[in-house]
């Protein structure tokens, strides 16, 4: 993507969730990036999935709570670095934990495009797209993620 004018890095939490996504952007915005985009809240609607710091107690959010969360994390980014463009990356499909987890996904990006909030659609992506796991992108499902991505970005970041 550098050759058309624009830098992207990335920086990865795996298993991580709102919260703890909240403290990593919060120092992302330190560095007044033109744009960032938040890929998370799957960890929230299903915390076992995640990393050791969500224990078996930890209860799961509601799709309300997760777009809560994020709207939260927008106006802090907001305050901290004006313009800085938030963008929310809705969550891509699952099928882990059967027709519940996929309901609770979609009724997540539902309301994220309720919400207002820029966000890049990856309707795209299909159960084709999923590893082993069913929870993970394979190689094609992560090329494909990369694609909305950079559509996003040059539809609506490039100057």
């Amino acid at each position: 993507m550098s050759r058309k004018g624009y830098n992207v890095t990335t920086h990865s939490l795996p298993g991580g969730n709102t919260a703890e996504m909240e403290v990593l952007s919060q120092a992302m915005a330190l560095r007044k990036p033109d744009a960032i985009f938040l890929h998370c809240g799957t960890n929230d609607l299903f915390p076992k999935s995640g990393r050791d710091t969500q224990t078996r107690e930890t209860p799961p959010l509601t799709p309300k709570q997760v777009v809560a969360n994020l709207k939260d994390i927008e106006q802090i980014l907001n305050a901290k670095s004006p313009n800085t463009q938030v963008i929310i990356s809705n969550l891509t499909t699952r099928t882990d934990h059967g027709e519940v987890g996929a309901s609770k996904v979609r009724s997540t990006n539902s309301l994220i495009l309720k919400s207002g909030m820029p966000c890049v659609s990856h309707n795209n992506i299909t159960n084709d797209h999923l590893n082993g796991s069913k929870l993970h992108l394979n190689g094609q499902g992560t090329i494909e993620m990369s694609k909305n991505f950079r559509k996003y970005i040059e539809k609506y970041c490039v100057e």
